[in-house]
This record gives C-alpha cells, structure tokens and sequence, in this order.
C-alpha cells in the first residue's frame, strides 16, 4: 500500500514538473506568425472561415450537400520580419538533453547504423531564419532538441532515427516541407486551424515518407499526427502535450521495449531500428517494420 501510495506521488511530481517546465505564456495570432513581433496588417492577417451552408429560406439544409468554400489559409502568407535569436529557457534545454542521452546511449550500444544518422546541432541564426520565413515561432522543447540533433539522414540502409512513425526533419527540410504543404494545401475550410487536415501555423517536423506528417502547432504547442482520412490533425486531440513528451515517450519505449501507445515496439535489424507492429510481434509475423529499408 506504501509503496503505491509513493509511486503516485512521484508521477503526480514528474507531472508538475513537466507542467512547470514547459508551459509557456500563450501565443496570440500575430505572435505566433510574426516571431519579431512585427504587426500584422491588412485583411486576413487572424484565422477566418465560413459558417453553416444556409438555404435560400436562411436555414441549415442538410440536403443540399454543399461543399465548404475554400479560402486562402492566411497563415501560409505571413508578413516576413528579421529574424530574432530567441535563447531557449535552461531547464528546458536540461530536460531535453536528459531524454536525448537516454536515446543517444540506447541506440549507440543496441543500434549503432541508426546512431550514426543522427546529425549534428543546427545553428541557432539557422531556427531565426526559419521562424521568421514561416512566420512562427518553435516551442523552446523543439529548438532544444534542433540545437542538440538537427534532424537525422535517412540513408537507404536504415532509414534514419525515427520517432514512432516518422521520420526526423532538420530545419531547412521543416521550412520546405512548410512552404510545400502552403503551396499544395494553403486553403482554409473552417474556422478552427486545429481542424484541418493543415494549416500554415503547424510545423511540420517530420514525417512518414507516405504523404502523412508529424506536426507541432505553433501557437498550442502540442504535437499530432496527420492523418488524411480523418479530417483536421488535432480535431481529436493531440498525441503528445509537448514535443518533450514526444521525446520522453520514445526513450521510455526504447529503455524497457514495450510498444508505444500500445501498437509499435522498438525493433533492431542488423543494427538499425525499426518500429514494428505489436500484432505481427506477438504472433511471430515478420509484418512490417517502420523505419528501415528491406
């Protein structure tokens, strides 16, 4: 009874601590797309979308099956501004690096092909850069771990280092990725930005090399999977709090090799890592693994 009592208490710690540590002040609209704090001028420079489809009689008409009108996501065309070196908070960079020496020490001694893909930190005029072309700014967890491993190669033979199911971008890949995802899918459907499949404000920080992404919002600073099918990315909440979580999440998997949210578990071929199916590794079935080559 103690001893459970004592385990509460440490996790009901380990959420303060957590909480404390990564809450940041709330970002406004022209915050968080214009990091030098540049006033956005002008039509559309805060989130809009269209209401109910209304009949000629001025009521919702369910029968009409109108499509939604699309307007031009304002997020995709910020007001680019100078950009700013923001230090990130020390106890920030102390946790990340904490999660990262678990993963770094994990991999180099069971996956020494996938430690070596790691590349080295970004530069922080580099971030500036970036945030200040996308017109947001990065959560101090994501420029932490950006300034520790700025993305990691994907090599024929491994793939990279993933994280769950997608793969890790550096800065410069996240700022085309985001110019990409503006130029193909820069349209507003709704009025929430959290319901669509993407919106400008997201940061695409990595992917599954099959058209879906891993996505850090700017402005609430959780982190979702995209899913095409399902409509908006965070419609049904986010995967992980903070891209800290996302870190911890998958050191914890690695270290005591049990699946993460209970579908992919860490798996080495060869000296690469891979994420397979929690089905296939429970009934014998090779199935398949995420994250390397065959």
């Amino acid at each position: 009874m103690g001893a459970a009592v004592v385990v509460c208490l440490l996790a009901l710690g380990v959420r303060y601590v957590e909480a404390t540590t990564f809450h940041e002040d709330p970002l406004t609209s022209a915050d968080a797309r214009h990091p030098d704090s540049v006033p956005c001028v002008g039509d559309g420079c805060l989130g809009s979308g269209v209401g109910a489809v209304t009949s000629a009689t001025g009521g919702a008409d369910p029968e009409d099956h109108v499509q939604p009108e699309e307007k031009p996501d304002p997020a995709c065309a910020p007001t680019v501004g100078r950009p700013v070196v923001r230090p990130v908070r020390p106890r920030v960079t102390r946790a990340v690096n904490r999660q990262w020496r678990r993963i770094e020490r994990w991999l180099k001694a069971n996956a020494p092909r996938t430690f070596r893909t790691l590349r080295p930190p970004a530069r922080a005029g580099t971030i500036a850069v970036a945030e200040a072309q996308m017109g947001v700014r990065f959560p101090d967890d994501l420029r932490a771990s950006l300034l520790r491993h700025n993305g990691s190669r994907v090599t024929p033979e491994t793939g990279g280092l993933r994280l769950y199911r997608y793969g890790m971008s550096g800065v410069k890949e996240i700022r085309d990725t985001w110019r990409h995802l503006c130029r193909q899918e820069g349209v507003d459907y709704t009025d929430d930005p959290r319901d669509e499949w993407w919106s400008g404000r997201m940061i695409p920080v990595g992917d599954d090399r099959n058209g879906e992404y891993l996505l850090v919002d700017s402005v609430r600073r959780d982190v979702a999977g995209s899913i095409a099918e399902n409509g908006g990315t965070f419609t049904g909440g986010p995967d992980w709090t903070s891209y800290y979580a996302l870190l911890r999440t998958v050191a914890d998997a690695l270290v005591s090799g049990q699946p993460i949210k209970g579908r992919l578990a860490p798996q080495v071929t060869d000296g690469a890592l891979g994420w397979v199916a929690v089905d296939d590794r429970e009934t014998g079935n090779p199935g398949v693994t995420v994250g390397t080559t065959p």
